[in-house]
């Protein structure tokens, strides 16, 4: 049976902050439920921001896992696996049977293979979308995890998150005269919102510099990298964004910024031991998961079943359904899920994995 992580070693303030980016990316997605398209609130992109935190918690949770003494490329790629895949399928499925009555549109519409395998190494001149309507962040995801896999494999796992940092940097910078290619998947590799991820593998190897004037620092800054992205709005637009070198250096700098900063904050706040969050909040954001999958079906039900009650009924309805129904899949489906998954792969790659928790901070104490 799998031991939680000791509640003085847990990172809450990140497990919280979370649940607060799947809350923004709730706000940005409201636009698909309404039906009047007038209040300026509901129709904005800014709440797409929530992506860039998430993958900024991303680089910092692979730089933290990496630390733990034993890991190697095939016990991170194991555990990553187990953690994403699962739920994931599962929503797939779903989706799948809901759509089956209209099932010839559905299968040209979407790609198959960024569906099942992620990384979308035969699209063309723009990014397939899968069954998942916001499938793409996890083609990042999944992206980040086997280049950071192969450099585990290749160098030490202390000089892993340095290589990978500077790997996708110098790729970024040297993609631009790809950008006219007819193959998509050089512009997806080192678009410039990978370094998001950098960022946080940043965070992490400095973590205990996150304190006094660092961290006065950050939280001086965060107000104006926030009131520069609430101007650049239209960056939540994330078609144009991976279409668009130049937005992509936009968002990675003003959005990736602010996001970096709120995570550096949270986690200086996590580690002063001074700040205590509840732990409902704690447990949304163990779910936010599940409520970030969980929205497409929200939003499809909405539209099929739900009409003329009103935006602002509409958005409530919307925000309830997805938080609560995906804290039900969290607590019924995804955790057993998750860990038969991880106790398969224990035996696959033939030694156990290390206790790994999500919110476990315990390398942070060293």
């Amino acid at each position: 049976m799998e031991h939680n992580p000791p509640k003085e070693n847990r990172l809450a303030g990140l497990q919280v902050l979370r649940f607060c980016a799947a809350a923004l990316v709730l706000w940005a997605h409201a636009k698909f439920v309404v039906q009047s398209h007038t209040n300026p609130f509901m129709e904005t992109a800014f709440g797409a921001i929530g992506v860039d935190v998430f993958f900024v918690i991303s680089g910092f949770v692979i730089a933290l896992t990496t630390s733990k003494p034993g890991m190697t490329w095939r016990l991170f790629l194991a555990q990553r696996v187990a953690r994403v895949v699962p739920v994931y399928y599962f929503f797939i499925g779903v989706t799948v049977l809901v759509r089956l009555h209209n099932y010839v549109q559905f299968h040209r519409e979407v790609g198959w293979w960024n569906t099942v395998f992620f990384i979308p190494l035969f699209d063309h001149s723009y990014y397939v979308a899968g069954v998942h309507a916001f499938g793409w962040t996890l083609s990042y995801e999944m992206w980040f995890y086997a280049v950071f896999g192969a450099a585990l494999f290749l160098f030490r796992p202390n000089r892993a998150w340095l290589v990978v940092s500077l790997f996708l940097a110098v790729g970024a910078v040297a993609i631009f005269p790809f950008y006219t290619l007819g193959w998509y998947m050089p512009r997806f590799a080192f678009h410039p919102i990978v370094l998001e991820f950098c960022g946080g593998c940043l965070l992490f190897h400095f973590r205990h510099r996150l304190k006094g004037a660092v961290f006065a620092g950050l939280l001086c800054a965060l107000p104006v990298f926030g009131y520069y992205a609430v101007l650049h709005e239209k960056l939540g637009w994330h078609m144009d964004v991976l279409g668009n070198v130049s937005l992509g250096f936009q968002r990675a700098g003003i959005w990736g910024g602010f996001a970096i900063c709120l995570v550096g904050c949270v986690v200086g706040m996590d580690l002063s031991g001074k700040v205590k969050f509840p732990r409902w909040l704690a447990l949304l954001g163990d779910a936010s998961y599940s409520i970030y999958l969980i929205q497409p079906l929200t939003i499809w039900f909405l539209q099929r079943f739900v009409s003329g009650v009103g935006d602002v009924v509409q958005c409530v309805v919307y925000v309830s359904l997805a938080v609560f129904g995906g804290l039900l899949v969290h607590l019924s489906i995804e955790k057993s899920l998750c860990l038969n998954t991880r106790r398969f792969l224990e035996r696959l790659v033939r030694q156990p994995l290390p206790k790994i928790a999500e919110g476990n901070a315990s390398p942070l104490q060293r």
